[in-house]
């Protein structure tokens, strides 16, 4: 597992060799009552499907996840 940290929390990943997975937050410091969005960016540099790729989120003290977060999805190919 390779593991990306910030003052928000940690991402660990497993994956294959030929993927990246990163994890941004912006902002990257938020006081009480603040929010910031999470952006997971993973590249394939495969040509092809990957398979068995898992990631886990380990938030910071006091950090959750709001009631309703605004996900949203995309894709783009090289």
């Amino acid at each position: 597992m390779a593991a990306v940290a910030t003052t928000l929390g940690s991402l660990a990943f497993a994956a294959p060799a030929q993927a990246d997975l990163s994890l941004t937050f912006f902002p990257d410091d938020i006081g009480p009552g603040g929010q910031s969005t999470a952006t997971f960016t993973l590249n394939n540099t495969t040509g092809g499907p990957l398979s068995e790729l898992a990631f886990s989120l380990n938030l910071g003290a006091n950090v959750t996840v709001a009631g309703a977060p605004a996900i949203d999805s995309s894709c783009m190919a090289p």
